[in-house]
């Protein structure tokens, strides 16, 4: 044979190996297609906690004519919150300064900017374990110490470790149903998850709206009772939301 006809010969070979070649990676692409058939859902899941713990801020701020006496007037004030929340099994690792603060105050008489005085003011977060205890400290408070701003109460769980694990297993079971639905509807078998991600997470306290009412705290005396605070502490919602990329057949 010469050269030629070698030549052609090779060519064909080449050909045919060529197209046998792109049918079995058409057949695996395909194979593969089913085998690799994804179903993507998301899940949510949600529980609902008792609170343990309260968290507040108070506020001292006085005003006089010179910053010493303003200080004076506002460590006072302080110190007698201190004492309550002692009384209260408070613990000091559980009270932060939030804001120590001196500054001079004017008002405008006439258009004319006039010396007021000078102002000491102290902030302070506390966190408080015994909320069973709360409102009588609220109460307390407020009888026994004038010209404080109480706020920013929220009640919420100090350790959320628990609820976050149910609130992701419900996830999962939710993203499962969803998916066990589709594969079903397509005529499909459901295998495992092949990725799970966690879209987000979050923490929501609400409360009963009920009407404002007061309850007597208990005394010796009739007379020296007095109406008790109340503040419902309600539940704490834990959500999270997760997205799972399951294989199906």
């Amino acid at each position: 044979m010469n050269k030629k006809g070698l030549g052609v010969l090779i060519i064909l070979g080449l050909i045919v190996l060529l197209a046998f070649s792109s049918c079995q990676s058409s057949s695996e692409l395909d194979n593969q297609k089913v085998e690799n058939c994804l179903i993507t859902v998301s899940g949510e899941g949600v529980v609902t906690v008792d609170p343990d713990v309260v968290n507040f801020s108070i506020r001292i701020s006085e005003i006089a004519p010179t910053t010493g006496e303003a200080q004076i007037m506002a460590n006072k004030k302080i110190a007698k919150v201190f004492e309550i929340l002692d009384a209260f099994d408070i613990d000091s690792k559980d009270i932060k300064t939030t804001n120590l603060s001196f500054n001079t105050e004017y008002n405008w008489v006439d258009g004319k900017q006039e010396f007021e005085g000078e102002r000491a003011t102290q902030s302070i977060n506390v966190k408080m374990k015994t909320i069973e205890k709360f409102d009588e400290l609220v109460t307390t408070i407020g009888q026994n110490i004038t010209g404080l701003s109480f706020n920013s109460v929220n009640f919420d769980k100090d350790d959320k470790s628990e609820g976050y694990s149910e609130a992701r297993m419900k996830a999962l079971k939710d993203a499962k149903e969803k998916a066990e639905i589709y594969a079903q509807t397509a005529g499909m078998i459901l295998k495992t998850p092949l990725q799970i991600s966690e879209g987000s997470f979050n923490t929501s306290s609400y409360r009963s709206m009920v009407a404002p009412t007061a309850m007597l705290m208990e005394s010796k005396s009739a007379e020296s009772s007095i109406p008790l605070t109340q503040a419902p502490s309600g539940q704490i919602e834990i959500s999270v939301s997760i997205n799972v990329v399951y294989q199906a057949i």
